[in-house]
Parts: C-alpha cells; sequence; structure tokens
C-alpha cells in the first residue's frame, strides 16, 4: 500500500498531519526537499534557513523556481553576482594599502595645487 505517511497497523496521516510534519522538520510541504537545518538552543527548536542547489534561503526551488536568484547581474557598476552557498565578496580582489602608503596618498590630495 502507498499511502503518504502510512505505518504498517497505524492508520495513514492526512495530507494536512503530512505538511504539519514536514513543516516541523524543516522540509518543504510539497515534495520533502529539506530546506531549513532544525536544532535546539536553550530548549527551544530553531531553524536556520538552507541554500544550495535545490533550495535558496530556505525557500524550495523545486516547487517555487521563480525564486531563484537571478544569474545574469546587470553590467557596471559594483554589481556581484551571488553563487550557491558562497561569500559574495570572495571573488572581489583585495587591495591592502600600507599606512605610510595611505598617509603619503593623503597628504598629496590636501596638499595645495600649484596652478
Amino acid at each position: 500500500m502507498d499511502t503518504i505517511g502510512f505505518i504498517s497497523g497505524t492508520t495513514p496521516l492526512t495530507e494536512k498531519q503530512v505538511k504539519e510534519q514536514r513543516k516541523a522538520n524543516g522540509q518543504c510541504e510539497t515534495c520533502a526537499t529539506q530546506c531549513f537545518e532544525v536544532y535546539r538552543y536553550a530548549g527551544f527548536r530553531r531553524k536556520k534557513k538552507l541554500t544550495n542547489d535545490d533550495v535558496h534561503e530556505g525557500i524550495c526551488l523545486r516547487c517555487n523556481p521563480e525564486a531563484a536568484p537571478k544569474k545574469d547581474a546587470p553590467s557596471g557598476g559594483n554589481a556581484t553576482q551571488l553563487s550557491s552557498g558562497l561569500n559574495h565578496h570572495a571573488n572581489k580582489p583585495v587591495t591592502r594599502i600600507s599606512s605610510s602608503r595611505m598617509q603619503s596618498a593623503n597628504s598629496q590630495e590636501n596638499a595645495p595645487s600649484s596652478d
């Protein structure tokens, strides 16, 4: 017998009970994809949004494909493309300037011009 939530020797769960159970376990109510990490902290149940190939910030992409992040960023400016599970600043080049170089650059900017 192929009934949702059926355990041998018990009565089958209703669709509403299955959805409630999935929600409590951090799963998508429709397809049971894991959307949240459920854990206990100080005696309370907490949920942490997951982001992976099937889920974006706790939203199931199988059931809600329109919730997927946009792949094409607008050209120009400081537009950064978000990638799954990565910090969006990770691909940005980092320029480190020593404090002495920064002080000399500031002093050159503040110096009176000889025009």
